[in-house]
């Protein structure tokens, strides 16, 4: 059980571990990747060039003033009007006649530096504003500076090899940022596209052969668009050691504000999305307000009034920070007087507002000045981001993402045909490179099933290496001698909804009391009243049924969380439809995940069926404790919540879970690594006896720029944990960065059939080899089986280890994990572990916004500088009996 690993502070500069040789368990399988490989001539020099271009304005006092258009914010409204015009501006420096600086053989990365396969002289040049701001009348000048940076960062050809290295962060990707900076350029031509990181939105994507049909209509003053992403990567060549380039192309849909809108009807039309009319005496604090605030706070609006009324993508620009108090009552002092915005835009621009009572916009920089809503435009060409979607637009998107693999295929060649990526392109002919025409295909395996013990005689069957069906559960829970039923407006016969629960829990091996039962048909419930009543009574578990339109649900589990009593609940329409049409399929789902809760275990997974060799990666016996984190979107007021997830529990492959709050952060993860791992370790060794003799992380979303982070800082924190735990306790450390928003797709190298499932590559599918790095352990695994649109299969990528497993081990632990969600009898994308560390952080992000309209929560006094260790006191579950148990089943 121990390693002597010693703990100590990590240096710059730590490799990853070894590299393994590929696994070979399963059955072979080809598959086709949306990948081809680039071919480069010998001996071309790429020049690199640092860019500075600046607008030149008079200040008030005389003195030079300076607004730079290769540096500023990074919203979408005033990065693509600075990418224009630095464009603009580098054309007019070399040759104006020209629609594409790729046709220079001159390539811009959209930030501050340039790529050119011919020389340059450094230079300083000036030219007239009417050039590149013809509507600034401001601007005196327009400065472009170029400048060769060292030779040490110059770059051929021939430095492939140079852009991969074992030690994370010492690879020289120059070449790579330089090919990624061509790529783009034959991309940006006669403004057909504009660019996002790296992804190639079609401004007319009819020009492109999309038919309209593909791309939903949205609601809000929201339109969708398709673009596509791309990018050069240096993946394992043919032969050991070698690297081959790869261009990696895969097809986006994203949804965009419709542009130049006045705010008043953006505003109007997402009210409409919730059925309601638009009150244009409506106050920030209205529910309808905060509601919008929701939808538009991050959104670039231009100012439609003054000097730059009529100005367009000319106009100055703000960023939505919140909602401020109307203009009749929003007052600054002007001149030494006190005076109202409404009074300043009559007094001043001779405007008289249509909406003197409608709340006013503040700039998320300057809080203290606001402008009336009907002064301002949206900004062009701007995505929607996640909060700002509708509901139904979001359904809409997801709709017209889920594309087949054959038509994502089609649409993936269509739209790399149309950005330029072909040998035919003479800027890539100008520079040597070649693509191939074909996509990759590599080798890969379908890995055996693993064998699912519940509590018949003998294993289940599992049908497609992806599902089952479940009748008797490895571990049958009681019900508490205590708990509580509760009816709320249901409309619904309860007595027989009752039978036919009981009636499935006794067939489970489940063991059943019967509930004290309580109908409410008041709508004006008190939940927390609801709680105390029942902590008074010492109920252990309580099930609601409730009114669909209550959505009581976030308000139940805040105060399950708050009075620790276990909680269920179902919607009334889902028990009407069981107590009128049986449903036996949805009477075992809730009785699955009341097993769960309850602290049985419906299966296990063991060893794979068919192999002569050991392959339950999961026995008890290897003492192998998982942790998966994962991250919520950002709650607001620079605060995220991170979830984990563990088998800590007393049944080893059951899992439990808590969330933390921590501070919006480039080390999200980190602030809460060591309170994790203590916290389930001491759990673990409390359940089994004994501390873990091997520590398996796993982190999702961890970026290939953060490995540094994780392989030194990580792997420190956790040696540290549990030297402090004792200290001559070492585990073995394994950490494996999972990711699902990278570009690469696998396909079947035949598609046949009609449906998603049949398309999709097999459940069970893994990779390594081909597309993988060439000097760092990585895989591909499609554990699922997806049926809807092309399955997006999850990447591991091994960053720590010392318990030299191999590439067979570490891929079998992922995919038998993939099959121990134990609610849905069918494997998941990603392994328990992360999943359950996802459904924790959306509890914790849940718990929070509810939390907000509590008066006795810590929230109450407003969020500003909240106080962490208090709000995770007063909302995460440590210290909780319900830590013991898989609360968010």
């Amino acid at each position: 059980m121990v390693l002597d690993v010693p703990i100590e502070k990590a240096t710059i500069g730590v490799a990853g571990p070894p590299k393994l040789p590929p696994g070979n368990l399963g059955q072979a399988k080809s598959v086709k990747t949306n990948l081809k490989k680039i071919f480069l001539e010998k001996n071309v020099v790429i020049y690199k060039y640092d860019v500075e271009i600046d607008l030149i304005y008079e200040k008030k006092n005389g003195e030079e003033g300076r607004k730079s258009l290769t540096k500023g914010p990074k919203n979408d409204c005033d990065s693509q009007q600075r990418e224009k015009r630095a464009n603009e501006a580098l054309k007019n420096c070399f040759n104006k006649n020209v629609s594409s600086l790729s046709e220079l053989n001159l390539f811009y990365d959209s930030n501050a530096s340039l790529y050119s396969t011919r020389q340059l002289n450094n230079m300083i040049e000036n030219l007239a504003p009417s050039v590149v701001v013809p509507n600034d009348k401001e601007c005196k000048s327009v400065e472009v500076k170029i400048t060769k940076v060292a030779d040490s960062h110059q770059v051929t050809t021939n430095d492939v090899a140079k852009t991969i290295n074992p030690v994370f962060g010492k690879a020289d990707v120059t070449l790579l940022e330089a090919l990624n900076a061509l790529i783009t350029g034959t991309c940006v031509k006669d403004d057909q596209m504009i660019t996002y990181k790296g992804t190639h939105f079609a401004l007319d994507p009819g020009s492109f052969g999309f038919s309209y049909h593909d791309l939903p209509d949205l609601d809000g003053s929201q339109y969708s668009g398709v673009g596509l992403s791309k990018a050069v990567k240096s993946l394992e060549g043919p032969a050991k050691g070698q690297v081959q380039l790869h261009c990696v192309t895969e097809v986006k849909k994203s949804a965009f504000h419709a542009d130049n809108e006045n705010l008043i009807d953006k505003c109007k039309a997402l009210i409409s999305t919730r059925s309601e009319s638009f009150n244009k005496n409506m106050s920030s604090m209205d529910p309808s307000a905060r509601f919008l605030k929701e939808k538009l706070k991050g959104l670039a609006v231009r100012l439609d009034y003054g000097p730059n009324k009529g100005l367009g993508p000319d106009s100055k620009s703000i960023v939505i920070g919140g909602f401020g108090p109307s203009a009749s009552e929003a007052t600054f002092l002007h001149d030494g007087k006190k005076t109202s915005v409404l009074q300043y835009f009559k007094d001043h621009f001779k405007i008289k507002l249509e909406y003197p009572n409608l709340f006013t916009i503040y700039d998320a920089k300057k809080k203290g000045i606001y402008f009336p809503v009907e002064v301002l435009r949206v900004g062009e060409n701007q995505r929607v981001t996640i909060q700002q979607q509708t509901s139904s637009g979001q359904q809409a998107m997801v709709k017209a993402s889920a594309v087949l693999p054959s038509k994502r295929l089609q649409q993936t060649a269509m739209l790399t045909e149309c950005a330029g990526i072909k040998n035919s392109n003479p800027a890539l002919k100008a520079v040597g490179l070649t693509v191939d025409p074909n996509p990759v295909v590599v080798e890969g395996r379908v890995l055996p099933t693993p064998a699912i013990i519940a509590g018949e005689q003998r294993p289940l069957n599992v049908i497609d290496n992806c599902k089952w069906n479940v009748s008797k559960y490895k571990k049958a829970a009681s019900l508490p001698e205590k708990w509580t039923f509760y009816a709320i407006s249901a409309g619904v016969n309860i007595n027989t909804f009752l039978s036919s629960l009981k009636q499935r829990v006794v067939a489970t091996g489940m063991h059943w009391t019967n509930p004290e039962l309580k109908e409410i048909n008041n709508q004006n419930v008190d939940v927390e009243n609801i709680f105390a009543t029942e902590k008074q009574k010492g109920t252990k578990y309580i099930f609601f049924v409730v009114r669909d339109n209550l959505n009581l649900h976030p308000l139940i589990k805040l105060n399950e969380q708050k009075f620790d009593i276990l909680t269920q609940e179902v919607r009334a329409t889902r028990v009407r439809t069981i107590v009128e049409k049986g449903q036996p399929q949805t009477v075992q789902n809730i009785v699955h995940k009341m097993n769960e809760k309850l602290g049985g275990a419906n299966w296990e997974v063991a060893a794979y069926t068919g192999t002569n060799v050991p392959t339950n990666f999961l026995d008890a016996r290897h003492n192998r404790m998982f942790i998966g984190f994962e991250s919520s979107r950002s709650l607001g007021d620079n605060i995220v919540v991170v979830g984990y997830a563990s088998n800590a529990s007393k049944n080893p492959q059951s899992f439990i879970g808590n969330y933390k709050y921590v501070q919006q952060h480039k080390d999200i993860y980190g602030q809460v690594l060591k309170g994790a791992v203590e916290e389930m370790v001491l759990e673990y060794k409390a359940n089994r006896n004994a501390p873990p003799a091997h520590i398996y992380l796993y982190f999702n979303g961890i970026s290939e720029g953060q490995f540094t982070l994780v392989a030194n800082d990580y792997s420190t924190k956790v040696k540290e944990t549990c030297g402090k735990l004792n200290a001559s306790y070492r585990p073995h450390i394994t950490i494996m960065c999972t990711s699902k928003i990278h570009n690469e797709r696998l396909f079947n190298e035949r598609i046949n059939g009609e449906r998603a499932a049949q398309q999709n590559i097999a459940p069970g599918t893994v990779v390594d080899k081909g597309i993988v790095s060439p000097v760092l352990n990585e895989f591909y695994l499609n554990a699922h089986s997806a049926f809807q649109g092309s399955a997006k299969t999850p990447k591991f990528s091994h960053v720590f280890d010392t318990s030299k497993l191999s590439m067979n081990d570490h891929e079998g632990i992922a995919h038998q994990l993939c099959f121990l969600h134990n609610i849905v009898s069918s494997t998941t994308s990603l392994p328990a572990p992360i999943l359950i560390a996802d459904r924790c952080a959306k509890r914790g992000a849940s718990n929070f916004q509810v939390s907000r309209s509590d008066t006795r929560s810590v929230l109450s006094g407003g969020s500003e500088n909240i106080d962490l260790d208090n709000l995770n006191k007063e909302l995460s579950y440590t210290e909780k009996e319900l830590f013991k148990v898989r609360f968010n089943a």
